[in-house]
């Protein structure tokens, strides 16, 4: 899940602008991507952090974790589409960032 923080200057850095959290559905867990850099072309935008990367359009994304390299085959919903707990979840894990 990409947030992104409208609060700040837009001259500070795309890791203070975006958080990205991997929730884990099998674990019901949510953890905080370390962000290294990324890279937008006219079709995919794809972002590479510590624990793996990530390539997506708008209808799917693949997410390769760097412990492993199995590639997760994932589908973008829009914010309005995620399930209540979901939202509990990523709120709980904001406030504890």
């Amino acid at each position: 899940m990409e947030i992104k923080r409208t609060d700040l200057p837009p001259e500070a850095t795309k890791s203070d602008i975006y958080k990205w959290l991997l929730f884990e559905n099998d674990k019901l867990s949510i953890t905080e991507l370390t962000f290294l850099a990324l890279d937008s072309s006219n079709f995919k935008e794809v972002r590479f952090f510590q624990q793996g990367y990530l390539s997506f359009d708008s209808d799917q994304a693949i997410y390769i974790r760097e412990s492993s390299s199995v590639q997760n085959i994932l589908h973008t919903k829009d914010c309005n589409q995620l399930p209540s707990e979901l939202v509990s979840a990523v709120q709980h894990a904001l406030s504890d960032m």
